[in-house]
Order: structure tokens, then C-alpha cells, then sequence
């Protein structure tokens, strides 16, 4: 995943890192799999390590959002708001 390793640069190989993470759970729990080349790899990727790194299993709607499935594209998501191609363009 060289668009994770580009993003992140060392932070990825921290241990317990945001970042590590992130790249963990795009690679082994994302039940999306996107591939390298899919052009939402690196905002899925983003989101994620805002998750990790902001205590997202602590934020006050983190069940709802758990309960709703991280099956879906991230715009579909609680909260959060695209563009029409499915851009993120704020979250709250």
C-alpha cells in the first residue's frame, strides 16, 4: 500500500500509532477491501486515522455510527458530508 506508506510516511510503522492503526484496519477489518487503485483508498484511509487518533470509540454517537456498519462508502456514513463524486468535504 504505497499510497498509505506516502501518506503517513513514518508514522505508520509507529506501534499504536493512529496511523498503524488506520493502515490495520483498511487492510484486515475494512469490510469495503478497496484496492490500491480505488480513488478512495487514501480519504477512507484519512478518516480513519481522525478516528483512531481523536479516541473515535469515545465520540458521542460512536455506537450509532458502529450500529449503522463501516460497510457502506464514508459519505454514507453518520455525519458526514460530500461532495457529489463522493469527496469528503466536512465531517461533524
Amino acid at each position: 500500500m504505497d499510497m498509505i506508506h506516502d501518506v503517513s510516511d513514518t508514522h505508520l510503522f509507529l506501534r499504536e500509532s493512529a496511523q498503524q492503526k488506520a493502515s490495520n484496519w483498511i487492510v484486515n477489518k475494512d469490510p469495503l477491501n478497496l484496492t490500491a487503485d480505488d480513488e478512495h483508498l487514501k480519504q477512507r484511509y484519512i478518516f480513519m486515522v481522525v478516528f483512531f487518533s481523536t479516541g473515535g470509540k469515545n465520540w458521542l454517537d460512536f455506537e450509532e455510527r458502529r450500529d449503522q456498519g463501516w460497510d457502506s462508502h464514508e459519505c454514507e456514513w453518520r455525519s458526514i458530508n460530500c461532495t457529489e463524486d463522493g469527496f469528503i468535504t466536512y465531517c461533524k
